[in-house]
């Protein structure tokens, strides 16, 4: 099983325990269950699996099936500039033994964006935690589409997929 060229079947397990804020009204996809059905949305934004955010950081709540020393978390995105998707502009994962208190583990700054064609993106982070077993993936949106495009200024709207925890 493969999504894109990642293999899942190194995928741990894990329930998801929150994700806010709620996606959009009209980017619901098929609920949030998206986010760990291993399932990979096609280019097609209003595609049921993907899941729409605009203005506010999202954050993913996870407890994983298992504790871990070492994983890497994979988020899946898409970016569409056309209609104003943009790449999350941070991506940070915080993990914890006993569900408190969260430390800063990994986190990822994306460069200043560029006009480009319609494609997915993988952000991938490492982490370390001795016997981690919850996780807070926090994913931040493009504050304001930028002064080339179009619609400068108004909000960027964030497409996630899938969250993977891969060990």
């Amino acid at each position: 099983n493969r999504i894109e060229g990642i293999r899942l079947d190194n995928c741990l397990p894990y329930q998801l325990q929150a994700l806010t804020p709620d996606p959009a009204e009209q980017y619901t996809g098929k609920g949030i269950a998206n986010v760990n059905d291993q399932k990979k949305a096609g280019l097609y934004y209003k595609s049921p699996a993907w899941l729409g955010f605009q203005g506010e950081m999202v954050v993913a709540e996870l407890a994983l099936a298992e504790a871990v020393d070492t994983f890497t978390c994979v988020v899946s995105c898409l970016e569409n500039q056309g209609s104003w998707i943009f790449a999350p502009t941070r991506v940070e994962v915080w993990a914890a033994t006993d569900g408190t208190p969260y430390n800063l583990v990994a986190q990822l700054t994306m460069m200043e964006p560029e006009p480009k064609a319609i494609g997915p993106l993988f952000v991938r982070l490492a982490g370390q935690c001795k016997g981690c077993r919850f996780l807070q993936v926090k994913i931040q949106p493009l504050a304001a589409l930028p002064d080339w495009h179009p619609g400068a200024g108004e909000a960027a709207w964030l497409f996630v997929d899938e969250i993977l925890i891969k060990i």
